[in-house]
């Protein structure tokens, strides 16, 4: 995802093949992104790939396969509520740990989903930089239902691309930063232990989104101080030669 998002900033047409390829459950804002980004060949792309699929597999095992994977979708969901709770750093397993009614935390779910939307949105209106594109893979845990600790190293892609963003507006990491940070890069280890914090696993991605999303509105205010900054200078009158 990280690879197909940063092509989107170099090329409007080739990525669209690579973003038809994710799981469909960690590709639910990338329409999202593309879309707020402008990016519509990137789009079409995406969605012409995505009916070739569907073609040249119902062509080579058969039709029906298509409404066997349908019907089969949601079953899989509710088994997959078999597997260890630690295991999914989801908004939805994280309030049922706690003791949330399940309809609550889905609807919980729901409202983080559409606000996640909403910050990828306005990052993308500014074009593909490190800073949406971290947004993106960190917003993807806490929007989607349905995750695993194996889908976490998505993660140190947004971490890198954070430490990126520093570097190159010259700038150096605070103690606070690094310190989210490092608990982002451990946070797929402390999910496979067994003790209950280690189920709590949304508190370190809302820190981590939450850092991003101020370091966006950090660099805004910079960006636009200095721009008033050189308006300020008066501009040199013309050159009279005598």
């Amino acid at each position: 995802m990280a690879g197909t998002v940063t092509m989107c900033s170099s090329t409007r047409r080739t990525p669209g093949m690579f973003s038809a390829s994710f799981k469909p459950q960690l590709g639910i804002l990338i329409p999202i992104a593309l879309i707020s980004a402008r990016l519509w060949r990137t789009l079409a792309a995406a969605v012409v790939t995505i009916a070739i699929l569907v073609v040249a597999s119902g062509l080579a095992f058969g039709l029906s396969i298509w409404p066997t994977w349908l019907e089969k979708l949601f079953p899989h969901a509710y088994a997959a509520g078999g597997v260890a709770d630690r295991l999914k750093p989801t908004v939805t397993t994280n309030l049922v740990v706690l003791g949330v009614d399940l309809a609550v935390a889905q609807l919980v779910q729901i409202c983080v989903a559409v606000i996640v939307a909403g910050v990828i949105w306005v990052f993308f209106r500014r074009g593909v930089t490190l800073l949406a594109t971290a947004a993106l893979l960190v917003g993807t845990f806490l929007a989607t239902p349905y995750a695993f600790v194996y889908d976490m190293p998505m993660l140190t892609n947004a971490a890198r691309m954070f430490i990126r963003h520093k570097d190159q507006t010259s700038r150096c990491l605070t103690v606070p930063e690094a310190a989210v940070l490092l608990l982002s890069l451990l946070l797929p280890a402390i999910m496979m232990e067994t003790w209950r914090p280690s189920t709590i696993t949304s508190i370190p991605l809302f820190l981590l989104l939450g850092l991003i999303v101020r370091e966006f509105f950090r660099s805004r205010e910079i960006s636009r101080n200095n721009a008033d900054r050189r308006g300020s200078f008066p501009h040199p009158g013309p050159v009279h030669k005598s």
